[in-house]
């Protein structure tokens, strides 16, 4: 879809049944290098996170979330993506 689609922001869950968060956000990348990508988890841990931002992610935001940080991070994340 990311290779398919015009898209503004990806949020994508890190723990995942056919392929983890890693693997997603690399195949993004690959496809979208400029696609910000905002990566959720209740589960990781900061090995995690610091291997998702050294792969592109924009943010990582824990579970459960403040919908009042989530929604600063989007906007935050689109503003990059129009600029």
């Amino acid at each position: 879809m990311a290779k398919e689609g015009d898209y503004n922001l990806m949020i994508a869950e890190i723990k995942m049944p056919k392929m983890d968060g890693v693997e997603l956000l690399e195949k993004i990348k690959l496809a979208k290098p400029n696609l910000p990508v905002i990566m959720v988890s209740a589960f990781a841990n900061y090995d995690t996170v610091d291997l998702l931002k050294k792969l592109g992610a924009y943010e990582h935001i824990w579970k459960p979330y403040d919908l009042e940080l989530v929604q600063e991070v989007v906007n935050n994340a689109i503003s990059l993506k129009a600029s």
